[in-house]
């Protein structure tokens, strides 16, 4: 049986540990190098040892949502793309934000479900001539109240206590003076394990809208920037109509398309830079992507200056050609402050600022339509004027963004100009072409179509250009909703709360098929009045009239396809979406578009039946796999994209204890160290939810420092570790590891193969013992000298042995025996033979200990599942009796559970 996980774990589904790329690491930790040379570093000062990671959660057993929570995004919108962008959620840190909306939502849940008083109580009188606050709620948010007696619901709205509603705090404060997110986090969990979060459509459908409402305003504002020129020069005649149309669609292709994909890097490095530590390493990435924009605007314009003669090549009309090849020529003045902008928005978004994108639009979308109307009708510039106020608000919008940086929010990222922006360049190139292939191949397609109509005639070009409009406008409705829909089930399925999921999943294909419905119908009913807001064409205007049929059929398949893709998003399965429709395309849509349109002479009907066929294959395979799928496996899947790390080679039990697995091919040192420091930092980058994880974030940072000043002391050859296979060297050799790996990219000293270390042996070791150290020979690469013998005789012999090392890590803390004095750095005493002894972890807590091995996931010893403690030898060691179940069988609980340190050793005959 799966472990319920709450909605703060359920975002460690799409910002988990590995999810980070290498490459970006790579590329923080050289800036930090680097701005460290310059004497840039942040003022606040960062640790190289505790920076560079894609910020995430590790996977921890509560389940709170705070750490999980992913919110819709104001991502970019344009031209309709003929199959959604199948790519994964962006890899953005949870913030305060995230935190502050994940807790909301718990509320809520445990509110309408009966599980928590109402916010604002109300005493019975209040209740007597009314419906209560609380049942109204779960009606209108669809969820299924508990069942009780007249007294208990009495109760719960007068904020009194009942046997479930004990240590409330005040009744008569908001939610019973419960509300603090310790408790609902606790009260969640305790929900989630026993099944009592339910949910039912009316509820989901509240959600779904409030989540989409403000996608759709930004989506159908940004792509008004570039439909105002359709709408407006349209009018001036149908070769104008098909001009635009067509510079639109070149210059979606040749620069638009280009811009938006390599702008994607930097929704990976931007949210790495954040977490980082060092938050103005997030303005080096946007400096550097912008001026590599602006290089590549070079060969763009090139392009765009040849306009008419490339255009003229492939184009038969010489007016059309010459048209659109001069709205080429005027928007190259805009390229700059269109990269700029695309750059800016993943700037802004990196620290959870989603609404200033919504905010510029809403200044600037108003002034597009008003400067169109200026610029072409009212200074009667004409066709012209149309780019020309492109190009004004091109320009524009990275101003609105820069003011809202400045004045709202978002400065404390940038660091000023600086050299470095012109250096590191090769990891942004290297993640940036994938993006740019997958937007320019989610882009081609649509325009394709475009660019067939003007072989047939200007009339079914500019017909085309209407229809392709109206497309990219009715689009723009079903795709916000599925991105809603892909995060609401992301964060449920998260949560393990997979009824709810595939409740939600209903209610969005409802909303698909209403949506898809309404547009169908729409077009359908008003096809001879649509095409007159885009021309006055007649023949324009009766061409579209008789193909807007096939189009409105189009739309049912298409907002139904675009549901589908965000159930899948959601569901962590995206690669089928984009399997699904790079078939649908290539090998349905184009082979029957051509056929028809140009082998059976069906021109438009033609061209538009490849698409509406491919997206009716597209909605019915989606449907079936999603029809078949299994929510309780999504679930498992989502547990073990949080869990299953097998960097350090473990996986969580059935009943979520975590255990070790064999692991798989090793690594080498230095790649290992990388994984381990991506890990640490990403810890340490996350927002920590508890008080205890906050102080084990402390604790870290204080131990790596401990660590980096050793490794500038010591030599590597110089230095060792002792190990046993204990929890407290286990957290010390991660902690060793994570520092190794910034010690070297901050030094350029290379790694060994394998790392010196010795281990002790107890008289009598527990095999379970022996054998976990074997593993974490193989795993972590020791070079591990035993030896069975007294402590004292034993490093003697290692250090005859081994003359060049002159210090050793011990992983001592102060609860134990002797520990209470010893510092960071300390010598030997009299007697002993003579090395420094390093304590990194001396101050840790033994239950800092098990938070830090649990949320990172790291592997131990079997024997701690067994209620062992502190592990010594066979014969003075045994279960803690604290951890004492209450079973007739004798077990144990796991260490973890332990909280208090001086009762560690009851294990411990000594």
């Amino acid at each position: 049986m799966s472990r319920p996980a709450a909605l703060s774990t359920s975002v460690r589904s799409s910002n988990g540990f590995l999810s980070s790329s290498p490459l970006a690491q790579q590329s923080i930790l050289r800036d930090l190098a680097d701005a460290e040379e310059e004497g840039e570093a942040d003022a606040h000062g960062v640790d190289i040892a505790t920076s560079g990671s894609e910020p995430a959660g590790g996977h921890e057993q509560h389940y709170s949502m705070s750490g999980s929570y992913r919110r819709t995004s104001y991502v970019a919108s344009g031209p309709r793309p003929f199959f959604p962008s199948a790519s994964a959620p962006d890899p953005r840190r949870a913030n305060e934000q995230d935190r502050d909306a994940a807790l909301a939502e718990e509320r809520s849940l445990l509110r309408d479900n009966q599980l928590i008083p109402p916010k604002h109580p109300r005493t019975t009188s209040t209740v007597s001539n009314r419906p209560s606050g609380l049942v109204k709620k779960n009606f209108v948010g669809g969820f299924v109240p508990r069942k009780g007696s007249a007294d208990e619901e009495t109760a719960i709205e007068d904020g009194a206590p009942d046997e479930n509603t004990s240590l409330l705090g005040n009744p008569a404060e908001p939610y019973g003076g419960i509300d603090t997110p310790e408790n609902i986090d606790k009260r969640w969990e305790e929900a989630v394990a026993s099944g009592k979060i339910k949910t039912t459509w009316q509820r989901e459908a509240v959600v779904l809208a409030r989540y989409s409402r403000s996608l759709i305003l930004t989506f159908l504002l940004q792509y008004s920037l570039t439909v105002t020129s359709v709408f407006t020069v349209g009018h001036i005649g149908k070769l104008e109509l098909g001009a635009v149309s067509l510079a639109s669609m070149s210059a979606n292709i040749t620069g638009y398309a280009v811009y938006q994909g390599l702008a994607t890097s930097l929704d990976t490095l931007c949210a790495q830079a954040y977490g980082s530590g060092n938050r103005t390493l997030v303005g080096l990435q946007l400096q550097r992507m912008v001026y590599f924009l602006w290089v590549i605007t070079i060969p763009i314009a090139l392009i765009w200056t040849s306009g008419p003669r490339i255009i003229g090549a492939i184009v038969p009309d010489p007016a059309t050609a010459n048209l659109a090849g001069r709205y080429l020529q005027v928007l190259i003045c805009g390229a700059p402050g269109y990269a700029a902008f695309e750059a800016g928005k993943r700037f802004v978004q990196a620290q959870g600022r989603f609404s200033a994108t919504l905010i510029v639009l809403l200044v600037c979308a108003p002034l597009n339509v008003f400067l169109h109307w200026l610029f072409v009708w009212k200074l009667q510039w004409g066709f012209i004027g149309a780019p020309i106020a492109v190009v004004t608000i091109e320009n524009l919008m990275p101003l609105c963004l820069f003011l809202y940086v400045r004045f709202v929010g978002g400065s404390e990222c940038w660091g000023g100009f600086t050299r470095l922006a012109f250096k590191n360049w090769m990891p942004m190139i290297k993640l940036a072409l994938p993006g740019l292939v997958m937007v320019l191949a989610e882009y081609l397609a649509f325009e394709i179509l475009t660019l067939s109509a003007s072989w047939i005639s200007p009339t079914h070009l500019a017909t085309q250009s209407v229809l392709s409009t109206i497309s990219s406008i009715t689009y723009q409705i079903p795709f916000p909703i599925s991105i809603a829909a892909s995060t609401r089930i992301a964060n449920l399925i998260g949560a393990t709360l997979s009824d709810a999921a595939k409740v939600n999943a209903k209610v969005s294909l409802y909303a698909a098929l209403i949506v898809g419905i309404f547009n169908m119908v729409l077009l359908s009913s008003t096809r001879e009045y649509i095409p007159r807001l885009f021309t006055n064409d007649a023949d324009v205007i009766a061409l579209t009239a008789r193909t807007l049929p096939l189009n409105a059929a189009f739309q049912l398949f298409d907002s139904i396809a675009a549901l589908c893709n965000g159930i899948l998003r959601g569901l962590g399965r995206q690669e089928i979406g984009g399997y699904v429709n790079l078939f649908a395309y290539y090998v349905i849509a184009m082979p029957i578009s051509f056929g028809t349109g140009f082998g059976l002479h069906w021109d438009l009907y033609g061209l538009w039946a490849g698409p509406a066929i491919a997206l009716g294959i597209v909605a019915a395979v989606e449907g079936w796999f999603i029809y078949t799928t299994s929510w309780e496996r999504a679930v498992e899947e989502a547990q073990e994209r949080n869990s299953q790390e097998t960097l350090l080679g473990i996986r969580s039990d059935d009943q979520g204890r975590t255990e070790t697995i064999a692991p798989g091919q090793e690594d080498h040192l230095p790649a290992l160290c990388a994984k381990v420091h991506a890990r640490v930092t990403a810890f340490l980058a996350a927002q920590a939810s508890t008080d205890r994880l906050r102080g084990v974030q402390e604790q870290t940072r204080l131990s790596l420092k401990v660590l980096e000043e050793a490794l500038e002391r010591y030599s590597l050859a110089e230095l060792s570790l002792s190990y046993n296979g204990g929890k407290d060297c286990l957290v010390l050799l991660i902690l060793y590891l994570a520092a190794l790996h910034a010690h070297s990219v901050k030094t350029s000293t290379p790694l060994p193969d394998r790392l010196d270390s010795v281990y002790i042996v107890s008289p009598h070791p527990f095999p379970e013992v022996e054998d976990f150290v074997q593993l974490s020979i193989d795993t972590y690469r020791l070079n591990l000298a035993r030896y069975a013998k007294s402590m004292r005789q034993a490093f003697e012999d290692y250090l005859h042995d081994n003359s060049h090392v002159k210090a050793i890590f011990v992983g001592t803390r102060r609860t134990d025996p002797h520990g209470a004095t010893l510092k960071y750095f300390d010598p030997t005493d009299r007697g002993w033979p003579a090395f420094m002894r390093i304590h990194p972890v001396i101050d840790w807590h033994y239950a800092e200990v098990w938070t830090f091995i649990r949320h990172l996931n790291i592997p131990y010893c079997s024997l701690y599942d067994n209620g062992y403690t502190s592990l010594g030898g066979t014969t003075d060691t045994h279960p803690n009796p604290v951890l004492k179940a209450e079973s007739e069988n004798d077990s144990y609980r796991p260490a973890y559970e332990l909280v208090q340190d001086e009762e560690e050793r009851l294990g411990r005959d000594r």
